[in-house]
């Protein structure tokens, strides 16, 4: 017995689901495979719509997601401008914030857990690379899928 076109649809997209996982957690985080096969399963059943019916559809969908990033992009350019700010009243210092950010740029000032994560990749080995990718992952496939395709 042959499989309906639906059953057809959803067997790849899940076989290219478990691809983009194992692709996500053991190489990069950032693969787009998941939100393809996702993405793919959600609109599946509106596929017989009209054009007229996709397009109100996906713009009502797309405006929450404009929405969401205009907000997010306005709330990092406040903290990355005031950030230099805020550090030079901290530290007592009366340079320019200009220079601080410029001094913040040039990566001389490295975090604890990115000078971390950087001896990880250098002298690590497989399995800690994709132990420490795994949360990662995660975020990326979960939090980031949510707030960006959806």
């Amino acid at each position: 017995m042959e499989a309906s076109p639906a059953t057809f649809f959803y067997r790849r997209a899940t076989i290219l689901l478990a691809i983009g996982l194992a692709h996500a957690y053991l190489l990069w985080q950032g693969d787009i495979l998941v939100s393809y096969a996702l993405c793919g399963m959600i609109v599946y059943p509106f596929r017989r719509l009209s054009d007229r019916a996709l397009i109100v559809l996906g713009l009502a969908l797309m405006l929450p997601s404009v929405w969401f990033a205009r907000g997010e992009s306005a709330r990092l350019a406040n903290t990355r401008n005031a950030a230099p700010h805020v550090e030079a009243v901290q530290n007592g210092e009366t340079r320019d914030a200009s220079l601080i950010l410029a001094e913040q740029w040039d990566g001389s000032h490295r975090s604890a857990e990115i000078e971390e994560d950087i001896r990880t990749h250098r002298q690590g080995s497989y399995l800690q690379l994709a132990r420490n990718r795994a949360p990662s992952a995660f975020a990326v496939e979960t939090k980031t899928f949510g707030t960006t395709f959806i």
